[in-house]
């Protein structure tokens, strides 16, 4: 069942979104404060938000840019909603994938939602990862895959904090122990290479490990932590 997380401050209009989005078979997480969108994202993992322009406190493009710095919501689908039909180029110029104008017609709203996600769906199907901790073993998309124990702390590390990016510099020191400021950040980089040629269908765009610029490396996928011996209906040669 695909999530929808809706922000919008009309407590009324959200009650409303909310019904029929549940009676089209989504599961719907409203918040109608600024504060609480991003938490609840990270929480709930939507597959679409649905983005009021009319919060005072902060822009909803604003909003939109945050979400977006999740590592796991890098191609998370943005539906705005205004009450201005001269925010139509702005919203979408900015990264929105769509607008809808009030006053709202539901079933536009669901059909629009419906849309989006089968077009999110398309074009990022997020990876599925699991770890053992205890053994070391790593699978991906239902295939294990070896990594050194190195590369299996960094994965491990990045997949423990995965909402959020990591510097080089970070991990050095997280990962390797290195005092604040020293280290090489090739060795973080080569070890990085690595784990991609392992893990990524095409290690030259990454999908799994991803990377912004001046922010490091976060993970975009879905995460298990397991215990080998909940491995075998996955896996029938997982070892004992």
């Amino acid at each position: 069942m695909p999530t929808v997380l809706i922000a919008e401050p009309d407590q009324h209009l959200c009650t409303e979104a909310e019904s029929h989005l549940h009676e089209a078979d989504f599961r719907v997480v409203s918040v109608s404060d600024v504060e609480s969108i991003v938490n609840s994202a990270r929480e709930s993992l939507p597959d679409i938000a649905v983005i009021s322009l009319d919060f005072e406190e902060v822009d909803g493009l604003e909003i939109c840019k945050r979400l977006r710095l999740l590592p796991h919501l890098t191609y998370l689908p943005v539906l705005f909603i205004t009450e201005k039909k001269e925010d139509t180029v702005l919203a979408l110029e900015a990264g929105g994938d769509d607008i809808i104008v009030k006053p709202l017609e539901m079933r536009e709203l669901v059909a629009r939602v419906r849309a989006l996600i089968r077009r999110g769906q398309r074009l990022s199907h997020l990876n599925e990862i699991r770890l053992d901790k205890e053994t070391e073993r790593v699978w991906v998309n239902d295939e294990e895959v070896n990594l050194t124990p190195t590369e299996f702390s960094l994965l491990l590390y990045l997949c423990e904090h995965r909402n959020e990016f990591h510097t080089a510099e970070k991990l050095l020191s997280t990962i390797w122990n290195y005092p604040e400021a020293s280290g090489d950040t090739a060795l973080v980089r080569n070890h990085v290479h690595n784990i991609r040629e392992k893990l990524e269908k095409n290690a030259n765009r990454p999908q799994i490990i991803v990377s912004s610029h001046g922010r490091g490396y976060g993970i975009n996928a879905v995460i298990e932590m397991v215990q080998t011996s909940q491995m075998q209906p996955h896996n029938q040669d997982a070892r004992t």
